[in-house]
Formats: structure tokens, C-alpha cells, sequence
């Protein structure tokens, strides 16, 4: 006779070391025993005990991994099991009422070979094999993904669970839509945080002064020097600024709206890296459309500040000097915010830490240029 495990909550301390002696989240796990053949002495078909023993999911793995977060609850039947076996086994162990709808069905080696409903089992004939029954087009997440490419799976195939293998294939657990919601949520807030200069994209009111001066003040210093590079335009052109004073009122307008045009563009393209949307490979794509958008707000726009322009100062020359700049700044702004993230993807750093800041930068020093510049060229017309 032979013990072996055929229906169980998630471990398998017994062939793998994946998990360490520590006390963590707590499951059951269930052994059945049954008489394989060629033995005659001792009838234990059908007993069941349990006994609760430790995993510790977060500390067995890398924090951003599928296995921090997978859940080390789940059905697992043996495939030569048929319904009318499976469905008594699973009936006499009361810990499987509030478990998921999914029962996974394993081989002698706890090797994942199918996946059923339990409303399969409910309306199957009794002597059906689960082998027959059970659906073999598997869709498996590894133990050691990435959270949020797992994530991305689960969006895309709307299941309620995934289940989760190790490199040999055997289940060690699954990962819910209740899982990777948080994980959704955690990396948005993150994306957030590091959009808007905070380093590392992790903080809260709750922490002290200091770590929030440590993760704000690294960016804001690098911004100085960035704007410094900025203003080096105003620099250049100051005699024109000089001529003309309502330049001064200008270039902040054109700074400013082309500056919030770019951060729309960057927290969608985030936005739509991380959800696995759109990838690397659509970067022309990308381009091409926010091409015609930036152009189109752009004449909007431009349109708007030529005729506050014009007001100003009665001057056509201003209007249609402040209207142009804006129009080809938002363009600009348009094709950067699209094009960093997708760029630092690439390069593989974070989309989301210096996209903000970098775009910024480069479009305040494309408007105040193109603004000097044409002023420059019709300064005879502004005076």
C-alpha cells in the first residue's frame, strides 16, 4: 500500500523546497489514502486526514513575483479519479465549501493536466473519467513572473483564477482576479507617485517628514538644473524680451499648456505599457496619432491664444507670433509624451519614473524657442 496525495491545498513541502519551515499563511492539506494493487494487507480507501501546516508566501519569493501573491488554497484531484470519486472526496472535506469554482486535476506527480468547474462535476455522469471531462488548453502563470505580467493574463482571459506552476509544472498554488486587483491598484498608485517626481513611487502621509523629504527632494533638485537649461533660452533672447514686455506674459501661457498637453500623453502611454495594451513595437503607431491630435488641439489652441494676443496689445503680429508657437509646441508635446515612455521601455527602465520630468523640460525650452525666435524674426512688427 502507498500513500498518496490526491487532494490537496496548494504545498508541496513533500517533493519541492520552495517554501521554508516558517510560519506564514496558514492551509490545509488534505491526504486520501487507497489501496494500489498488488498489495492485499491494510484497507485505508477512503480515509481522510488533515492537518494544517505553514507557507509563508511572501518571504518564499521575490516581492514583485507571482508567488508573493498567489494563494496556496485550491482543489487538486488526481486525473484517474472519475466524477462520481471526485465529487465524494470532495463532499466529506467541509474546509472546500467557500473555495474557488475551479478544480485542477493533477497527475501522480502533482503535474497540472486540466482544469474543470465544480458545476462540471455536479452535472456529469459519475463514471465519466475527469481525464475526458477535465479541459487540457491550459493557461498557466510561473511561480517566479512578473506580478504584472500575470496580471495582464488575467485581464485578458476574464478567468476568476490562474493557476500557478513551477518549473517542472507541478501547481503550487493560483492567483485570483481578487489578487490582481490589488496588484493593479498598487502599481497604479505607483505609476502615480513616480509621474509626479516621487522617487521610488512609494509613500503616504503616514510616513515621517523625513522619508518624504528623501523621496521628493532627488527629483526637485535634478529639476532645477533641468529648468536652468530651460530659462538658458529666455537667456539668449532677453534683448527681444526686453523690446517686447508682453512676451513675458506669453512664454508662461505656451509653457505651461503645452507642458499639461504632454503629461495627458505620458500618463496614457504609462498607463497603457503597464496594463500590456500597447508595447514597444507600436511606437510609430503611437507617433502617427498623436501627430494628428497634437496637430489638431494644437490649431485649436493657437487659435485661441493668437486672439488673447492680439487683445493684448492690438497687435496681429503678437497674435499670430503666440498662436503659432502654441500650435507647434502642442505637437511637440503630443510626440514627446508618447515617445519617452515608449523610448525608456525600450531601454528597459521604468517608463514612469522620468517621463514627467523629462518631458517638462523639453517642452518649456521648445516654446520659449520657437516663441523667441519668431519674435525675433518680426521684432520690427512688435515694437
Amino acid at each position: 500500500m502507498s500513500s498518496l496525495p490526491l487532494t490537496s491545498f496548494g504545498n508541496h513541502a513533500r517533493s519541492s523546497n520552495l517554501y521554508p519551515s516558517k510560519i506564514g499563511r496558514t492551509f490545509i492539506r488534505i491526504i486520501l489514502c487507497e489501496v494500489c494493487s498488488g498489495f492485499t494487507t491494510g484497507a485505508c480507501s477512503g480515509i481522510i486526514s488533515a492537518m494544517v501546516e505553514p507557507v509563508d508566501t511572501e518571504t518564499s519569493f521575490k516581492p514583485d513575483t507571482v508567488g508573493s501573491i498567489m494563494g496556496t488554497a485550491f482543489i487538486a484531484i488526481p486525473v484517474h479519479f472519475d466524477v462520481g470519486q471526485a465529487v465524494e472526496k470532495i463532499r466529506s472535506v467541509p474546509e472546500l465549501a467557500d473555495k474557488p469554482a475551479y478544480v485542477y486535476v493533477v497527475d501522480e506527480l502533482d503535474r497540472l493536466r486540466g482544469v474543470l468547474f465544480m458545476r462540471d462535476l455536479v452535472f456529469s455522469s459519475p463514471r465519466r473519467p475527469l481525464s475526458e471531462l477535465a479541459n487540457d488548453n491550459l493557461i498557466t502563470v510561473q511561480a517566479d513572473m512578473d506580478r504584472e505580467e500575470a496580471a495582464r493574463i488575467l485581464q485578458k482571459t476574464r478567468f476568476m483564477a490562474l493557476p500557478v506552476v513551477d518549473k517542472d509544472g507541478r501547481i503550487v498554488g493560483t492567483v485570483t482576479a481578487k489578487d490582481i486587483s490589488k496588484v493593479i491598484q498598487e502599481e497604479a498608485t505607483e505609476d502615480i507617485l513616480k509621474l509626479s517626481g516621487i522617487g521610488g513611487g512609494h509613500e503616504s502621509f503616514e510616513v515621517s517628514f523625513m522619508t518624504s523629504v528623501k523621496h521628493r527632494l532627488p527629483w526637485l533638485t535634478l529639476n532645477i538644473f533641468l529648468d536652468l537649461a530651460a530659462v538658458s533660452v529666455i537667456a539668449y533672447f532677453q534683448e527681444t524680451v526686453r523690446q517686447v514686455i508682453a512676451l513675458a506674459v506669453i512664454l508662461p501661457i505656451i509653457s505651461d499648456m503645452s507642458g499639461n498637453v504632454g503629461i495627458q500623453t505620458v500618463s496614457l502611454a504609462v498607463r497603457e505599457l503597464a496594463t500590456g495594451d500597447i508595447s514597444v513595437r507600436d511606437f510609430w503607431r503611437i507617433i502617427g496619432k498623436e501627430l494628428r491630435v497634437g496637430f489638431l488641439n494644437g490649431l485649436v489652441l493657437g487659435v485661441i491664444l493668437a486672439g488673447v494676443g492680439y487683445v493684448m496689445q492690438r497687435n496681429i503680429f503678437l497674435g499670430v507670433i503666440a498662436g503659432l508657437a502654441l500650435w507647434i509646441n502642442t505637437v511637440i508635446a503630443g510626440i514627446v509624451g508618447a515617445a519617452v515612455p515608449l523610448i525608456l521601455k525600450k531601454k528597459g527602465l521604468d517608463p514612469a519614473t522620468g517621463s514627467g520630468i523629462f518631458l517638462t523640460t523639453i517642452t518649456a525650452f521648445s516654446g520659449f524657442f520657437l516663441t523667441l525666435t519668431l519674435a525675433t524674426l518680426f521684432i520690427s512688427h512688435l515694437k
